[in-house]
C-alpha cells in the first residue's frame, strides 16, 4: 500500500482493488481513510508496442550520448598534453556487458530477458502511456520489449563495429521521466539481472 498520507479530502495511497475487495467492512472503512482502490492496470498491444518502441529509441539516444562524451574526452585538449608523442590506441566503442552474452531465441531464452528487463517495462509504459503502472503486473503479451531489446542489442555491436545506426527520433511521450532507468556504458543492474 501506498503512503499514508492524505492530501485534503483525497487519499494518497492506493491499494489493490483486488485486495480491498477481500476485506471485512471495517477494514475497508479504514482503508478508505488513508487509500483508494485502484484496479490492476492492463495496457493493449498497441500502448505496449509503443513503450517497447521508446525504450529501442532511448537504449540508442543514450549510447550516442555515452559515444559524443567519449569523443569529447578523446579530443580534450589536456588530455592530448599530457600524451607520449606516440599515438595511443583508441578504445572500442563501450557497450553494455549483457549485449553479447544474450540468451539464444526461443521460448526459454526470450523469458530470461523478459524477467531480466521487468524492472524497466513499467517505467516506459508509464512514459508512453501516461498512465499509472502501479500494481503493474508481467503477463502475455510483453514479447515486443524482447524483440527491441534483441533488436538494440545487435544494432549496439553494430555501431562498435563502425557501422552507421542512427538513432530513431524518440516517440511521444504521454509522460515525463524523473529518472534515467538504463545505465548506459556500464550497464551492470541489467548485466547483473540478465545472468541472475
Amino acid at each position: 500500500m501506498a503512503p499514508f498520507y492524505a492530501q485534503g479530502d483525497e487519499p494518497a495511497g492506493e491499494v489493490l482493488q483486488d485486495v480491498f475487495d477481500r476485506m471485512s467492512p471495517d477494514e475497508q472503512a479504514w482503508i478508505l481513510q488513508v487509500a483508494r482502490p485502484v484496479p490492476r492496470p492492463s495496457f493493449s498491444q498497441e500502448e505496449i508496442q509503443a513503450a517497447a518502441q521508446l525504450f529501442y529509441a532511448d537504449v540508442l539516444r543514450i549510447d550516442e550520448e555515452e559515444y559524443g562524451k567519449l569523443l569529447a574526452s578523446l579530443l580534450d585538449p589536456r588530455r592530448r598534453e599530457c600524451e607520449d608523442d606516440e599515438d595511443p590506441a583508441l578504445p572500442l566503442r563501450d557497450i553494455p556487458n549483457f549485449v553479447e552474452d544474450l540468451p539464444p531465441p526461443g521460448p526459454e531464452g526470450d523469458l530470461e530477458i523478459l524477467f531480466s528487463i521487468k524492472f524497466y517495462i513499467p517505467h516506459y509504459l508509464r512514459r508512453a502511456t501516461g498512465r499509472s503502472v502501479s500494481f503493474w503486473r508481467l503477463g502475455a503479451g510483453y514479447e515486443p520489449f524482447v524483440q527491441t531489446f534483441r533488436a538494440a542489442s545487435r544494432d549496439l555491436l553494430r555501431r562498435r563495429a563502425g557501422e552507421d545506426v542512427p538513432t530513431p527520433a524518440m516517440p511521444v511521450e504521454k509522460a515525463p521521466h524523473v529518472a534515467r532507468v538504463w545505465l548506459g556504458r556500464s550497464g551492470e543492474l541489467l548485466a547483473a539481472r540478465l545472468r541472475a
